[in-house]
C-alpha cells in the first residue's frame, strides 16, 4: 500500500494517541536494535514511531513483544511492508516514540493507519452511540473513533453483531467488554464519531494468539539456553555460536537475530508451519555447536536445567519444536 498522507499527523489531529500512556526518547541509531529486544522482553503491546532524517518514519504496532504490522513513512508517502522487520530511517538520532495500549487499542490503530481517513464523520448524542454502533456491526467490520470535548475511545467491530471497546481517559484506558460499557455510558451529552471500514484482523484471531506464543516458546528457550551455555564457557565462545546463528539466519532471509542479550525474533511467516520448521532448524543447529564443545551429556543435562525452570505452558510447545528426547 501507499498513500499519500501524513497519517500520525492526522491521528493525533483527530485526538487519538494524546491520551494514550507515552513515552520519548532521543537515541543514537545504534541503539535501535537493543530497544527493539527491550521491547520484545517486556511483551510491549502497543505502537511505536520511529523519526529520523528528511521526513522518515518508521511506524510499528506490537502485540505481547511481537512485531506485527510495520509502515514506512517517507515523506507524505506511507508504505505498508510485507515484511516486519524494517530498518530504523537513516540519521546519527532518531526519536522514539512509545504509546502503551490495549490489544484492541493496537487493533484500532492499524485500521486507522492503512484507512488515512475516515469513511464518514458524524456529531451525535452520546445516547445514540449505542444503537448507532450496534447497527453498524450487523453490516460491516472496522472502527468507530469516538471524540468527545475531555475524552475519548473506540469501538472496534469483529464480526456479525459482535464488539469490543477502548476507552481512554487522562488517567486510565479501559479495555474490551468494560470498555464498551464505559463508552456506552459516558456522561458528555454529544459526541464526534469518525468511521473507518476495515477487514483486516491484527491479533483477536486463534491463529495469531498460536504465533504470539510459539514466538515467546522460541526466544525464551534460545535466550536461556545461551546464557547457560556462556556461564559454562564463557563470553568469546557464546558468542561464536551467536555470529554462526545469524549467519544461517541471513543466508535464508530470516529476520531473526540471536545475541547474549536476547534474541529478536520479527520475521513474518506464510503458515505455523514454516514458523515451526524454521524454529527447529535453527534449535538443532544451536544444539549441534554446543554438543561439539561440551559433548552430548552435558548439552542435555543444560537442556534440562533450562527447562525445568522455564514456564510450564511453554514445555510442549519447545519439546515440540525442538523434537527433544527429555521427559518434561
Amino acid at each position: 500500500m501507499v498513500r499519500d498522507n501524513n497519517v500520525m499527523s492526522a491521528i493525533r489531529k483527530r485526538g487519538w494517541l494524546t491520551r494514550a500512556a507515552s513515552c520519548r526518547r532521543i537515541l543514537p541509531i545504534a541503539a535501535w536494535p537493543d530497544t527493539v529486544r527491550e521491547l520484545q522482553r517486556k511483551h510491549f503491546t502497543g505502537l511505536v514511531e520511529v523519526i529520523g532524517s528528511k521526513g522518515q518514519s518508521v511506524i510499528l504496532l506490537f502485540a505481547h513483544g511481537a512485531i506485527m504490522e510495520a509502515y514506512h513513512q517517507q515523506g507524505e508517502s506511507l508504505f505498508t511492508r510485507t515484511t516486519a522487520s524494517l530498518p530504523p530511517p537513516h540519521g546519527e538520532d532518531i526519536a522514539v516514540e512509545m504509546f502503551i495500549l490495549p490489544l484492541d487499542g493496537v487493533q484500532a490503530m492499524k485500521t486507522l493507519i492503512e484507512q488515512g481517513v475516515p469513511l464518514q464523520t458524524k456529531w451525535m448524542t452520546t445516547t445514540g452511540l449505542e444503537p448507532f454502533c450496534r447497527a453498524l456491526s450487523r453490516q460491516m467490520r472496522g472502527v468507530v473513533h469516538v471524540v468527545w470535548q475531555k475524552t475519548e475511545g473506540f469501538v472496534i467491530l469483529t464480526g456479525p453483531s459482535a464488539m469490543s471497546g477502548v476507552f481512554v481517559s487522562d488517567c486510565e484506558i479501559i479495555n474490551a467488554s468494560k470498555g464498551l460499557a464505559a463508552l456506552f455510558t459516558y456522561t458528555e451529552a454529544s459526541c464526534y464519531v469518525h468511521l473507518y471500514p476495515g477487514e483486516g484482523q491484527l491479533v483477536n484471531s486463534i491463529e495469531s494468539e498460536k504465533r504470539l506464543l510459539l514466538r515467546r516458546a522460541f526466544t525464551t528457550f534460545a535466550d536461556d539456553v545461551l546464557s547457560e551455555y556462556t556461564r559454562l564457557v564463557g563470553r568469546r565462545l557464546g558468542n561464536l555460536v551467536t555470529l554462526e546463528l545469524n549467519r544461517i539466519a541471513r543466508e535464508h532471509g530470516w529476520h531473526i537475530q540471536f545475541s547474549l542479550n536476547g534474541t529478536t525474533e520479527t520475521h513474518q511467516f506464510a503458515s505455523l508451519e514454516e514458523m515451526r520448521n524454521v524454529y527447529r532448524t535453527l534449535f538443532h543447529l544451536l544444539m549441534g555447536y554446543i554438543s561439539i564443545v561440551v559433548g552430548d551429556q552435558l548439552t542435555v543435562a543444560l537442556v534440562k536445567r533450562v527447562l525445568d525452570r522455564i514456564d510450564k505452558t511453554l514445555r510442549p510447545l519447545i519439546s515440540d519444536i525442538a523434537a527433544l528426547p527429555i521427559a518434561i
